[in-house]
């Protein structure tokens, strides 16, 4: 649920996670995407766009719920 709080703050609809990587998807007309592109420029290469998606490669197949926070840390 704490998750769940933080990424509607941050403008997004959907996270999905697996082994390999986290994605999220922004909300429609939400201004998260600019905060997502400073952190992207912030992010020495670790977060990348995908179409409509920004990515987070956990390489070292990280737990997904440890990869999520990441995610959020990183775009907060």
């Amino acid at each position: 649920a704490r998750l769940r709080v933080i990424a509607q703050a941050l403008g997004i609809d959907r996270i999905d996670a697996g082994p390999q990587a986290v994605a999220v998807t922004f909300r429609a007309g939400s201004e998260a995407r600019t905060r997502a592109d400073a952190a992207l420029a912030a992010s020495s290469g670790r977060l990348s766009w995908r179409e409509e998606r920004l990515l987070l490669e956990t390489p070292d197949a990280a737990e997904p719920l440890i990869a999520v926070e990441e995610m959020l840390r990183l775009l907060s």
